[in-house]
């Protein structure tokens, strides 16, 4: 299981390869043959990592909506009294807070894998305008 502050180098590292490799491809593609295929390779990777780490914090955050709603849904009332107090607090424990992954500055969420793929989009324009 990897740390908090290695899977957001590892965020950063994937962000950055995926703009490198975009650039050789887009810029220098017809150099070597095993060139392009390691880019291509390196691109698959580097997004695969990325997404896969947004989607599970992703269904995290959804899986915590449905724990609320399959809560509301039991039949609590028919429950011992001790249950049902724990139901209540278990309740407004999930009222307050929303489940969501955070890796340092990012929320682990399919609109920050959106939002860091632009940004790798962003820094290949700036690269390809040099």
């Amino acid at each position: 299981m990897r740390s908090i502050a290695s899977r957001f180098g590892a965020i950063g590292t994937s962000a950055f390869c995926i703009c490198g490799s975009v650039y050789i491809l887009a810029v220098d593609s017809s150099s070597k043959e095993g060139l392009f295929f390691v880019c291509i390779g390196l691109l698959y990777y580097a997004t695969l990592d990325i997404f896969f780490l947004m989607y599970l914090g992703n269904e995290i955050k959804v899986s915590s909506g449905k724990l609320a709603y399959s809560l509301y849904e039991s039949n609590w009332m028919q429950q011992t009294s001790r249950c049902r107090n724990i139901m209540i607090v278990l309740a407004e424990v999930l009222k307050r807070h929303k489940f969501i992954m955070v890796a340092k500055l990012y929320s682990l969420s399919l609109e920050t894998f959106n939002a860091i793929m632009r940004g790798a989009y962003s820094m290949f324009n700036l690269l390809n305008s040099m």
